[in-house]
């Protein structure tokens, strides 16, 4: 009984180690089989192309307000301007007798300028 169980182990191991190496061999002549494929064929001309993406900023509106790159612009004391560019609206504010500060922010295409007493 103890002699068949190990004969029956040694079996399936044999039979496990075959099919892995016919795995890998089969593996080895496909890879094989392609290479030589693409050796054979006609010579081509080749172009890279390189692709550069925009690095994208994760910060939230409330960091940077807690970081001083922008000021809380919702109180009640601000005055909003209509411009198109930040210089416009550092202008605006070196212009207002109660600007302090101002905030410029352009969302979806959208400028924004608000000049503000306190930050």
């Amino acid at each position: 009984s103890n002699t068949k169980f190990k004969m029956k182990v040694v079996t399936t191991l044999v039979f496990y180690l075959v099919v892995v190496l016919a795995v890998a061999i089969l593996t080895f002549v496909i890879i094989h089989f392609k290479l030589d494929e693409e050796e054979n064929k006609a010579p081509t001309t080749t172009t890279s192309t390189t692709t550069t993406s925009l690095p994208t900023t994760t910060i939230s509106i409330n960091d940077m307000l807690c970081e001083g790159y922008l000021c809380y612009y919702t109180d009640t004391d601000q005055t909003e301007v209509e411009v198109t560019k930040v210089e416009e609206c550092e202008e605006a504010c070196s212009q207002a007798e109660d600007c302090n500060f101002f905030t410029f922010t352009q969302f979806r295409g959208q400028p924004q300028c608000y000049l503000l007493s306190e930050c």
